[in-house]
């Protein structure tokens, strides 16, 4: 939301932006918030934008807009298509229904081949004034360069611990289920999600959360294993080889009895 707001409070509103980061590093979140600080009915006011309360901001993370359209693959597809990108063009002539900007978030913007890159580039040169692009990619790199020097960047970082435990928290009763029942457990997958709400989300949802779970207990139980005194077991000792060209010093196992 910060950044969000940073982006409009800066001026020079670029038309196009490439939000970047691993799946579920809360990228589509940041395209929404971009978007709804746009289009925020308090814009113009000291209060943060966007403000998430006003019927602009509702209908926006609400995926109801007119004009804040997504951009995705075809069902099956692997890479976003010229003919995807052509119907985008035809559409972006048309003026933005309710809103002062027509804006378009385009899903795995990097999947996208050649040809429909050159053929968003066409729009990305001469956009209409009302027209802002937000490409999601897990890396820009997969983009022609002409894109991203028309596209600045933003990268999205994992997020703390702390903060993807309150994520889960609040869009999943099972992580909340789990935090009472094991907080061992919920704390090990809070750490297994490495920074992304969304892969926690993933773990406290699905199926993979008992081998977390699993491999957690697993991982504690040889810990504790090893403080009892059971590394000596696993300590080599070493005894002196010559060779020709000087000394080596190899592990040696004694030998069991």
């Amino acid at each position: 939301v910060r950044i969000a707001g940073d982006i409009m409070s800066a001026g020079g509103l670029a038309h196009a932006y490439i939000i970047e980061g691993r799946l579920g590093s809360g990228r589509r979140t940041l395209a929404k918030n971009i978007a709804a600080a746009l289009c925020c009915e308090r814009a113009g006011t000291n209060a943060p934008l966007p403000c998430g309360e006003c019927p602009t901001c509702r209908k926006i993370f609400a995926g109801i807009s007119p004009d804040v359209i997504t951009v995705a693959r075809e069902d099956g597809k692997a890479s976003l298509g010229i003919d995807t990108i052509r119907a985008l063009r035809t559409d972006v002539h048309i003026l933005p229904n309710e809103l002062e900007y027509k804006i378009y978030i385009i899903n795995d913007a990097d999947t996208m081949t050649a040809q429909a890159q050159n053929a968003l580039l066409l729009t990305l040169e001469e956009p209409p004034s009302y027209l802002v692009f937000l490409l999601i990619a897990e890396s820009s790199g997969s983009l022609l360069e002409t894109v991203r020097s028309r596209a600045p960047s933003l990268r999205m970082q994992p997020l703390p611990p702390d903060t993807v435990a309150e994520i889960a928290l609040e869009r999943c009763p099972e992580a909340e289920e789990l935090k009472r029942e094991n907080k061992s457990a919920f704390r090990g997958i809070i750490m297994a999600s490495d920074g992304s709400a969304g892969r926690a989300i993933e773990l406290f949802s699905g199926k993979e959360k008992d081998a977390v779970t699993a491999r957690r207990t697993a991982a504690r139980c040889l810990r504790r294993g090893f403080s009892r005194g059971k590394r000596k077991r696993f300590r080599p000792r070493f005894r002196k080889r010559k060779q020709f060209y000087g000394q080596r010093f190899l592990p040696c196992r004694k030998a069991a009895t």
